[in-house]
């Protein structure tokens, strides 16, 4: 399971020397539900974010998601209105850790949450991981606020090469 850690650990051969020019950031969503302190998770995502600014890297960085409904059926030992709180507070941080080093960060957690703060039912099959729809409306916030053109693979103004 991918974490901040791990990410950190291959940022320099899967992003750094893959000569791209944006990178948009969304990580740190298994570090919480591995329940990991939210500060090693900030210092990690600190770090990842020095690194690719460092390297003259556009950064964007988007907030968790929430997990929904499904994901607390189906790990019924984990208290879902509390993990969405460590989600929300992370989020802050990481709003926090951003706006110190002068990088975007946007929050669109809301767009994606049930009335309860949940991840809606109707973006995720497993309450985790967004589906179909879900990954749609994920795409519609980086067009409206990076400004790709998905059609065309690319940012309005430079080229943009998507690394997995």
């Amino acid at each position: 399971m991918d974490n901040t850690h791990s990410l950190l650990e291959r940022l320099d051969t899967t992003v750094i020397n893959a000569n791209v020019s944006v990178v948009i950031l969304y990580i740190g969503g298994n570090d919480v539900t591995q329940d990991l302190p939210i500060e090693s998770i900030i210092q990690n995502i600190g770090e990842i974010i020095d690194k690719i600014t460092r390297s003259n890297i556009r950064l964007y960085v988007f907030s968790l998601l929430p997990k929904g409904l499904q994901f607390g059926q189906r790990n019924k030992y984990i208290d879902l209105a509390q993990l969405n709180r460590k989600i929300y507070q992370l989020n802050r941080k990481i709003g926090k850790l951003c706006q110190k080093k002068s990088v975007m960060f946007w929050d669109i957690s809301f767009n994606f949450s049930g009335k309860h703060g949940e991840l809606r039912g109707d973006f995720t099959n497993d309450g985790t991981h967004l589906n179909a729809k879900g990954y749609l409306q994920f795409e519609t916030e980086i067009v409206r606020l990076v400004g790709v053109d998905s059609k065309e693979n690319k940012l309005k103004q430079k080229p943009l090469r998507i690394v997995r």
